[in-house]
Formats: C-alpha cells, sequence, structure tokens
C-alpha cells in the first residue's frame, strides 16, 4: 500500500494508521471533548471493527453531534456523539457566534488529536443532525466502512464516541445543513481550491481585500518578523559566560506544551512543532486576543 495515496484518501486501507493515531491522540481527544462541551473526559479506544451500514449501532438512532473531516480528494470520515449521552450541552442545537467558534475548534482538534499527522485535511465542520444514522446514510457511508468505538468516561456518565470511514459524500452534510434544521460550524482550507466550498447567503458579504482604500492595501505588503518561541529562561551572566559546545540548558516549559507565534514581537497565535517535508513547520491551534489596557480616567472636579 502506498502511504501518501492512503492519507490522501480515507480507504478500509486506512484502518492501522487511524488506529495508531486514536490510541496516540486519546488525552487529546478528551481535552478536545472537555474544552468545547465543558465536561471532563476520559477517551479509551477501542480496536478496529467493521460498521454495520445496513444496521447502525441503535445509539445512532436519534439526534447528535456529527464531527466531519474531509480530505483534499473529497472523502470523509466522521465522528459520532449521540444526544442519548448527556455530553451535549442543549447550545449545540442552535449555537451563537461564540459556541460555533467552540464546534470548529473541537473539529479542529479532533481532526489533529485522531488522525494521521500526514492526512491531507480540506474542510473540518461540527454538524448537530436530528438523526446521526440518516445522517451517516447521507454521506454515503461505503459499504466495507469501518469504525473505531472510543468509550468516554465522564465521570457518572459514560458513551461511546465513534470514528466512522469512508464517507463518500461528507460535503453534502454541510450543503443541506441549514435546510434540514440542523446547525453546522464548518473551517476551510483557503489556500485549497478543491476544497468544497459553502455559498455564502446575501446578508452574510464580508468586505474583500479590493475593497479597501489604497493606503490599506498598501499597509498588507509591509514585512514583518514571525518568530516561534520554544521556550525561555534568564540566566546570570556567569551562567551563560560558562556556556560551551555540549552544553543543554533546562527549561520549565513542558516539551507537549503549546509553542507561541510572535508577529512583529507581539503574541498573535498558539500551535505545535510539525513536520513539513525535511522543515519545522508549526500547525496553529488557536489565536491570541490582544491583551485589553484600561487607562484610568480623572473624575471631574
Amino acid at each position: 500500500m502506498d502511504r501518501n495515496a492512503s492519507m490522501a484518501e480515507f480507504s478500509v486501507d486506512s484502518a492501522d494508521d487511524l488506529s495508531a493515531s486514536c490510541l496516540a491522540g486519546a488525552k487529546g481527544v478528551g481535552d478536545a471533548l472537555e474544552a468545547a462541551l465543558g465536561t471532563a473526559c476520559t477517551v479509551v479506544p477501542d480496536s478496529v471493527a467493521e460498521f454495520p451500514t445496513p444496521s447502525p449501532p441503535e445509539e445512532l438512532d436519534g439526534p447528535g453531534l456529527l464531527i466531519l473531516t474531509i480530505t483534499e480528494g473529497g472523502s470523509g470520515a466522521a465522528v459520532t456523539l449521540a444526544s442519548a449521552s448527556g455530553l451535549i450541552p442543549d447550545w449545540c442545537r442552535r449555537p451563537d457566534t461564540d459556541q460555533q467558534s467552540a464546534l470548529r475548534s473541537l473539529a479542529e482538534s479532533l481532526a489533529r488529536h485522531a488522525l494521521p499527522h500526514d492526512v491531507v485535511v480540506s474542510q473540518t465542520a461540527a454538524v448537530y443532525v436530528p438523526d446521526l444514522s440518516d445522517a451517516l446514510r447521507r454521506a454515503s457511508v461505503a459499504a466495507q466502512a469501518r469504525q473505531i468505538p472510543m468509550t468516554i468516561d465522564a465521570g457518572d456518565a459514560s458513551a461511546i464516541l465513534r470514528l466512522v470511514w469512508p464517507l463518500e459524500n461528507a460535503a453534502s452534510l454541510l450543503s443541506s445543513a441549514e435546510d434540514d434544521g440542523s446547525s453546522a460550524a464548518a473551517t476551510e482550507n483557503p489556500n485549497n481550491a478543491a476544497a468544497p466550498q459553502r455559498q455564502p447567503s446575501a446578508a452574510a458579504n464580508p468586505p474583500t481585500l479590493e475593497r479597501l482604500p489604497a493606503y490599506g492595501r498598501s499597509l498588507l505588503q509591509i514585512s514583518v518578523p514571525v518568530v516561534v518561541e520554544l521556550a525561555s529562561k534568564k540566566q546570570t551572566v556567569g551562567e551563560v559566560l560558562q556556556l560551551c559546545p555540549g552544553s543543554i540548558i533546562a527549561f520549565e516549559k513542558p516539551c507537549d506544551e503549546m509553542l507561541e507565534l510572535h508577529v512583529g514581537g507581539c503574541p498573535v497565535a498558539q500551535g505545535e512543532a510539525v513536520k513539513v517535508g525535511d522543515k519545522f513547520g508549526l500547525r496553529i491551534n488557536c489565536m491570541q486576543l490582544p491583551k485589553e489596557r484600561f487607562r484610568s480616567v480623572a473624575s471631574p472636579k
């Protein structure tokens, strides 16, 4: 099997890679669920099994959350979480702007932790659907689909999270989300022309670069330093003078903690180190808002 080909598309032959990724990323999956749903979770993946397409598991016969990942080639994988688990907050049915952002972050995090790093992802989405089984059928689950059940332990409650693949028409769920009364929060790869695009509504007409005045566009041409900070610490001048080839400087920062991205000397994002070919890269996990600055106002005399 050609590994690069298997990672460009989800297929039944991807089982070993997906199983290894789920095992390695189980803690990250639990942290992502806790961040989005507000419940501390421990996730334990099971072994790969066939997904019964004619008669899906009973807990999927009802509403729930469907987290989709669509590859550059158009195939997809879905993570299912049934509402019967009691872990899905009510706001997932009709999320506001901030809650949609939380669902987008959940979809991105699950793709990052549960899937192999060399999967070429074009789109991730979190969709609340009235019937999980029907949604999987509409997404065209392959005849020989596979699944990885993952047991969620959330204190007094427990549930099953299922990674199901391949889906041959996962993008159809996004285009029909508003029609069937479900809600969707999706993130697309803007650099991928082949990614499925959703038609914007007339009310949502965001400004484009062409609409900026000339001086505004010129500002976008200014070069600024982009720096990834691995770690930092203070040392005395005497300690620095003792450094020599082979010296090791120990930092307080754990090796699995996210790295910070600085642009123009200001922190703007956090992410994790990845390998891009034979070079180093940074996968951005979250953006940082600028710190608020308050100035006291003198009271009138």
